[in-house]
């Protein structure tokens, strides 16, 4: 088996959607079910290993506040 470190994410300023802590609640959880916008947005890889559930050969990942599609998609390419 060989290792691979992950994509650094620098965590700037512009990888985060910056107006996601001053709406409702009600319109983040809205908008986080409905639309798939969490805290952070595509600008940079972000992935957590607590998204991460291999079975078998087989890799589930949820795309979330900490884990985002860019993320997720690295992860594909990686494994592929």
């Amino acid at each position: 088996a060989q290792w691979t470190a992950a994509p650094k994410p620098l965590m700037r300023d512009e990888c985060y959607n910056r107006d996601f802590w001053s709406i409702s609640e009600n319109e983040r959880v809205k908008r986080m079910t409905s639309e798939y916008w969490y805290c952070t947005n595509e600008s940079e890889i972000f992935f957590d290993a607590a998204d991460c559930n291999l079975i078998g050969d087989v890799m589930f990942v949820q795309h979330s506040m900490t884990t985002n599609v860019s993320g997720i998609r690295w992860l594909k390419r990686h494994f592929e």
